[in-house]
């Protein structure tokens, strides 16, 4: 049995103690909550030892993570299953909020060891990013343990700024394009004067790479859409927010979604900034993570019947079909109407050094425009 403390930054939240059961289940045991800071607690939580150990598994590389296996072998192994083995080498520290997990009788302070203001192990993102395999021993100050998605991506501190760097797919026809997609689907974002984050394009380790800053900070916490609105269908949602500005701001990511043709927009990938004092949820996250848009995995033929290869797409999206245009008219306003009009003369600015082909480019550029004329019809 292992005691531990859920902290945010350094208020005790939660006394607890994991145990290991039969098949290395994970037991838990709330001793104490600190209920005046109810309102402060992880969202979604549920003050039950298995909603504790089931919020600590989210919170941790998923499984299907490139290099998934290289990371976790980096990390010291103590021969305990790998939830108790994660917070004792990591914390349960995270770039998304300022929670973290303190095993009982550890002095740790939040100024000490928090992932805003500290270092990373370079190490382990060369781990994350590479596969390069090695061991790291003791505490490992990183992100890397606690950011989910699928490509192989690594956080860099760079003077002033903490930076993503994501690669892209490999080993089949037409892959790696996602960092592309990342930078010109922003474009597409800032013509039509939406919050979103800004993309660059760099190479790193020999791969190319899509870069962004983070958005979150120790004020500001990220939480997904799935924690916010559960099992809540679409039509529910914009029923729920209608005559409010979220309305608006919903439908301007579907809009934005559709035009772009972005084929895995969900729950997990957009969401709402929680202020980390009051515990209250501030607005709409920044549009982030369109790798998948922009008809990234289209071959050149697949250009010669565009409409019949979009129509073609196996789409997860969290709205509406993305291939759509007639459903998504049905939703605008005239707040969406004129973001679109932005985008009927739009052109496509190229990087200074990565570009796609020169045809393929102005053949998405020609898409983008045709869908939002359509969309203004």
């Amino acid at each position: 049995m292992r005691k531990f403390i859920l902290k945010k930054k350094d208020i005790v939240m939660i006394d607890f103690e994991l145990s290991v059961g039969e098949l290395e289940t994970i037991q838990c045991k709330i001793i104490e909550v600190n209920t005046e800071m109810s309102k402060n607690m992880p969202y979604g939580i549920a003050l039950t030892g298995e909603g504790l150990v089931n919020w600590l598994n989210s919170r941790f590389i998923p499984k299907n993570r490139v290099f998934v296996e290289n990371i976790l072998a980096a990390l010291e192994n103590n021969k305990e299953p790998r939830l108790l083995n994660l917070l004792s080498v990591t914390l349960g520290l995270s770039l998304t909020d300022d929670y973290w997990v303190v095993p009982y009788g550890n002095n740790y302070t939040w100024e000490k060891y928090n992932l805003f203001d500290n270092g990373f192990s370079e190490t382990l993102s060369l781990v994350a990013f590479t596969g390069y395999n090695t061991k790291i021993k003791g505490l490992v100050s990183s992100p890397e343990p606690t950011t989910n998605g699928m490509l192989k991506k690594c956080w860099r501190r760079l003077k002033d700024t903490v930076e993503l760097y994501k690669g892209g797919t490999e080993g089949f026809a037409n892959s790696g394009n996602e960092p592309y997609s990342e930078y010109y689907a922003y474009q597409v974002a800032e013509a039509m004067g939406l919050y979103a984050v800004k993309y660059d394009l760099h190479k790193w380790k020999g791969t190319l790479c899509s870069t962004c800053e983070l958005f979150t900070s120790k004020e500001r916490s990220f939480v997904p859409a799935y924690l916010v609105y559960g099992d809540k269908k679409v039509p529910e949602i914009l029923r729920n927010v209608a005559n409010t500005p979220l309305y608006n701001e919903l439908v301007d990511i579907m809009v934005f979604d559709t035009i772009i043709i972005n084929a895995d927009r969900h729950f997990n990938n957009f969401g709402f900034i929680r202020n980390n004092t009051t515990g209250e949820i501030e607005g709409l996250a920044p549009i982030f993570d369109n790798g998948i848009s922009l008809l990234v995995y289209a071959m050149d033929s697949d250009f010669n019947d565009i409409d019949k290869y979009i129509n073609s797409l196996d789409m997860t999206f969290a709205f509406i079909n993305a291939g759509n245009l007639d459903d998504i008219k049905k939703l605008m306003t005239n707040e969406q109407k004129e973001r679109v009009r932005k985008l009927i003369d739009f052109r496509f600015t190229k990087h200074k050094k990565y570009n796609l082909p020169d045809k393929r480019l102005q053949e998405i550029n020609n898409l983008i425009r045709e869908r939002a004329r359509y969309l203004l019809k």
